[in-house]
């Protein structure tokens, strides 16, 4: 190809780029019982987000344009010659903001996406200017663009209490123990939970297995409450519950074999990552005394990590496929069959 062919495409692909981005101006935002400097840092943040999105070829207003109705906004638009226009206001109702936008075709004032998003404060507004740059863009509604780390405060409270299951493993230690075995100073640990989660608390019921040295093994049901202390991504958690525990010593000829049941006591806390995601990981320290007839206390420590799922969809209500359920379910049987298949 010759050089005059390569520039003529060049220039082919400048004006197809360009053709993909409309040309948009962004005003500054109606300020209704709140501060101007607000509106104008929403307007500048609006701006170089939707820029960010190569999506559009975004302009500034004359200074001193103001657009806080729809005639003067498509006004203003026609005379700068924009294929659309942006606009939209704050207002202040209490101690919350209602931000509402409206992005329209300069040349008749169709609307091409509208929609209304409330914060708490003015510190989530950097939020919300990103992911309204993303609705922009997408075409979708506001509350479809929701990702890890970008729910607000205010849908963060909407979420609906809900189910999801939890795996985890790690290793328990043994405080103090009259077993009259050395069952070794680390155990695996493993478990599978059922929870019922709400913006503030967090209740598991949790099945799981321990094992250690001289064939320790513990089997355990406990039933678990959590307070939770934020809504965001890292959401830190404190607790605690009760549990019936089954532990079970097969120790090697000629040790005879000891087991007995007994009431535990459970005290917990961890912390929830990614807690607007699909996909949460949870890490957790727990402190158990188990309170048996023939074999004494057990006064065990431990750490797990795991992962729960699903999350909550983008319109901030929790769902529980039934493939959850079902999974639950498979692994409650898988854990009684291992159980069974060691004893």
């Amino acid at each position: 190809m010759t050089t005059d062919g390569k520039v003529l495409l060049l220039v082919l692909a400048g004006f197809a780029v360009l053709a993909a981005q409309p040309r948009t101006v962004v005003f500054e935002f109606e300020p209704v019982m709140v501060d101007t400097g607000v509106t104008k840092v929403v307007a500048s943040l609006l701006r170089d987000r939707m820029a960010e999105t190569k999506a559009f070829d975004v302009i500034a207003p004359p200074t001193g344009a103001q657009a806080y109705s729809v005639a003067a906004a498509e006004s203003i638009a026609r005379a700068l010659g924009v294929q659309q226009a942006l606009m939209g206001s704050i207002t202040r109702i209490g101690s919350k903001l209602l931000v509402t936008y409206r992005l329209f075709v300069a040349a008749n004032g169709t609307v091409v996406l509208s929609d209304r998003v409330t914060v708490e404060s003015e510190s989530e507004l950097d939020i919300v200017t990103e992911r309204i740059a993303a609705a922009l863009k997408a075409g979708k509604p506001y509350a479809a663009t929701l990702q890890t780390g970008q729910a607000t405060a205010a849908e963060l409270k909407s979420r609906e209490p809900a189910s999801s299951i939890l795996f985890s493993t790690g290793y328990t230690f043994p405080i103090y123990h009259r077993l009259g075995y050395d069952p070794g100073t680390m155990f695996f640990t493993i478990e599978a939970a059922v929870t019922y989660e709400t913006p503030q608390y967090l209740v598991m019921g949790q099945m799981g297995l321990i094992r250690g040295k001289q064939g320790l093994q513990d089997v355990h049901f406990e039933l678990l409450g959590h307070k939770l202390f934020s809504g965001t991504d890292v959401t830190p958690f404190v607790g605690g519950g009760i549990g019936v525990h089954r532990v079970k010593l097969t120790p090697d000829y000629p040790l005879p074999q000891r087991e007995d049941d007994g009431l535990a006591l459970v005290a917990s806390g961890g912390v929830m990552l990614f807690r607007s995601s699909y996909f949460r990981v949870v890490g957790n320290g727990k402190v158990t005394a188990v309170f048996t007839q023939d074999l004494g206390p057990l006064y065990m420590a431990g750490f797990s990590f795991g992962i729960t799922s699903p999350g909550y969809d983008p319109s901030g209500k929790f769902r529980t496929p039934p493939a959850c359920i079902y999974g639950t379910l498979g692994a409650f049987l898988i854990t009684g069959i291992v159980i069974a298949l060691t004893n």
